[in-house]
């Protein structure tokens, strides 16, 4: 009786953090689609590698981007988004076998350079 009682806590405690965490996603997206960051990470790249240069920047509302720089974006963040859903299975499964040849037996965050595991946000 007492495992089922605690399978039940632990399964409950799973989806309150899976809520949360789903909560805390939402929450940036909402604030974000209503404010302009200060500045992005290629701004703050190009600013550390030359101390004191200005960069000029206007923030354009989505529907003002170009259709093919939108896709071009796509392409450079994983060229084979539009042949999966979000998950390339055959890059991931290379990564895994090149990690084993290494002997590698964890997947830190950057399994390989060109494994694209997230889901881009420009999907056209």
């Amino acid at each position: 009786m007492f495992g089922a009682k605690a399978l039940g806590y632990t399964l409950g405690a799973a989806l309150l953090a899976a809520i949360g965490v789903q909560l805390w996603f939402l929450s940036h997206i909402i604030y974000w689609s209503s404010y302009n960051p200060s500045s992005t990470a290629f701004m703050d790249r190009y600013q550390e590698k030359k101390p004191g240069a200005k960069v000029r920047h206007d923030w354009v509302p989505y529907s003002r981007i170009s259709e093919h720089l939108k896709r071009a974006v796509v392409a450079a963040e994983d060229a084979k988004f539009l042949d999966h859903e979000g998950f390339d299975w055959e890059a991931i499964q290379k990564a895994m076998l090149k990690n084993e040849e290494r002997g590698i037996d964890h997947y830190p965050a950057a399994v390989q350079e060109s494994v694209p595991v997230r889901q881009p946000l420009l999907a056209a």
